[in-house]
Order: C-alpha cells, then sequence, then structure tokens
C-alpha cells in the first residue's frame, strides 16, 4: 500500500532556513556540486519509513506483470510530495522561483541482473557525462541556473548503487562556456563517491557536472537504492 499524500505531507520536513540555504547555494557554485549536510540540515523525511514506503512501491510495481518500471511511482501522490519538497530546496539553492525541466527519474536496481549484463527498466546510467553545458548550466556570471537534485530512498553505500561527481575544482572542462562535452573523460583521483549516507539525505549537482550512477554490488545486494 503506497503512502498517501497526506501522510507523506506530514512525514517531511520544511526547506532549510536561509542563513543554511546560502551556506548551501555558495558551495555549489564552489564545488558543481552540493550535500545537504552539516547544521542546520537533516534528511527529508522526519519517518524513514515514508520514504521506505516508496521503495517498496516500486518493487511492487516491478512485480506485477509485466513489470512496470520504478518510473510509475509518480503516478501516485504521494511522490509528489516529495518532489514538492525537493524544488522548495532546488529554489533554495538557484535563489528564488524555478520551474521543473520535463525529465524526472526513478531507480531500483538489481544486482543480479546488472551482474549478468542485462539491462532493465530503473538500471543505473554508469557512464560518467554531464546532462547540459556549461552555458545552458550556468549564467554569464557563473551562477547556477540548472540543477538536477536526486535524493536515496533507503541508506546509500559505496556497494549499493551510490552517485559519483566530479568536482568543480577537478573537472578542466566545468567552465568552458558552450563546449564542456557531454560524455568526457574522467581525470583519474577527481572523483567524488556521494555516500555513505541516510534515506532521505538531498544531493544536488549543477547540470555542467560530471556525474554517474553505480551499479549495486553484490555487498549491497539485499537493500539496493
Amino acid at each position: 500500500r503506497a503512502t498517501s499524500a497526506e501522510q507523506m505531507r506530514g512525514a517531511l520536513r520544511a526547506a532549510p532556513d536561509g542563513a543554511t540555504a546560502a551556506r548551501l547555494a555558495a558551495r555549489l557554485v564552489e564545488d558543481g556540486y552540493v550535500v545537504f549536510e552539516g547544521e542546520g540540515c537533516a534528511p527529508l523525511a522526519s519517518d524513514p519509513l515514508a520514504l521506505q514506503s516508496l521503495s517498496k512501491l516500486m518493487g511492487r510495481l516491478r512485480a506485477r506483470a509485466p513489470g512496470l518500471p520504478p518510473v510509475c511511482a509518480f503516478m501516485y501522490d504521494g511522490t509528489w510530495e516529495v518532489v514538492g519538497a525537493l524544488w522548495d530546496r532546488a529554489e533554495a539553492l538557484l535563489g528564488g522561483p524555478c520551474v521543473l525541466e520535463p525529465s524526472v527519474a526513478a531507480f531500483k536496481l538489481q544486482h543480479a541482473a546488472a551482474a549478468s549484463g542485462r539491462r532493465y527498466p530503473g538500471n543505473n546510467f554508469g557512464r560518467p557525462h554531464r546532462d547540459y553545458t556549461r552555458d545552458e548550466a550556468l549564467g554569464p556570471d557563473g551562477a547556477p541556473r540548472l540543477v538536477s537534485v536526486w535524493m536515496p530512498l533507503n541508506d546509500v553505500t559505496l556497494h549499493n548503487g551510490c552517485m559519483y561527481v566530479v568536482p568543480r575544482r577537478g573537472d578542466p572542462g566545468y567552465d568552458a562556456a558552450g563546449r564542456g562535452v557531454l560524455a568526457p573523460s574522467v581525470p583519474l583521483g577527481a572523483t567524488k563517491a556521494l555516500a555513505p549516507y541516510p534515506a532521505g539525505t538531498v544531493m544536488a549537482w549543477t547540470g555542467n557536472a560530471v556525474h554517474w550512477g553505480a551499479p549495486c554490488e553484490e555487498a549491497g545486494a539485499l537493500d539496493p537504492r
């Protein structure tokens, strides 16, 4: 049974206050990515079972013939309550009202399928890439104007499918105006694993930041993200 919109709304925390939002926004500019952690930050839901219900929902959707993809979770109002809470955080990072770029995703990894080389709905996108060029993602002054927001529904580790990013200082193509290669090579030693973090930890990166999702390894097979 999916968590209702009212139940989900009651479990979600408000966005960080102004001082905390300013600190996070500055970190996004400096590093090209940010994790909502430290003073003034807490996981999105006060009750982790609320987010866990969405993860379980995706599992039930997959179990239904012919196997519905995890993105079908967006048919449920509770999911959009989570999007609304994330929206507040995106606006805090961007410094004002924003609009939803028409692409949302949901992931439910399968270790066995990945180990056999089989692709499936809800798997990770494991190649380093940028979603947008520098000119699309940043304003003329370098301020972010487009961010991707990602949040795990369960505790994320190095083994169950965490995200990786290349921080701005380690990416020579980050500030290549209008030319940022969308499928870049990754400098050795420049990567940052966004793990371990508890369920509901909000993470974001600019549209031109290099990022990718790791597969679920055998050590994380019992609790894939």
